[in-house]
């Protein structure tokens, strides 16, 4: 008996893989393997002068738990920002669809790229983000 497997299925399942691999979890795979982070706590740590309490893991110099989804997200705005006109332009679209469309993957695109910029400059200066 053959199993046959969906292409969308497979091509779902490597898109979820890339993203995480791509969002930190290559990161988590390299760095946690010398320190065995599934055996250490997460602890809760203070950040300097901000006085702001993150949740981190201390295998991994200390990255937040969030950061990798944030980068997901990021990532993932940035490629609807990329592909919109794109996925748009296979279809009959009037010039003002597509004049708005345009627009909001402008907007998608300036948004990534301000929160890359700004959790790139937290992380450089030592401060916690946002």
């Amino acid at each position: 008996m053959r199993i046959k497997i969906p292409k969308s299925f497979l091509i779902m399942v490597l898109i979820g893989v890339s993203l995480y691999l791509s969002c930190g979890g290559l990161y988590v795979l390299i760095e946690g393997r010398e320190e065995s982070i599934i055996n250490q706590p997460w602890v809760v740590v203070q950040w300097g002068q901000s006085q702001r309490i993150s949740i981190t893991i201390p295998g991994l110099r200390s990255q937040t738990l969030g950061e990798g989804y944030i980068v997901g997200i990021t990532l993932t705005i940035s490629v609807l920002g990329l592909s919109m006109p794109y996925l748009c332009s296979k279809f009959k679209v009037s010039v003002k669809t597509m004049r708005s469309i345009i627009i909001a993957s402008t907007i998608l695109l300036l948004v990534s790229v301000y929160l890359i910029f700004s959790i790139y400059f937290s992380k450089y200066w030592g401060a916690p983000w946002p």
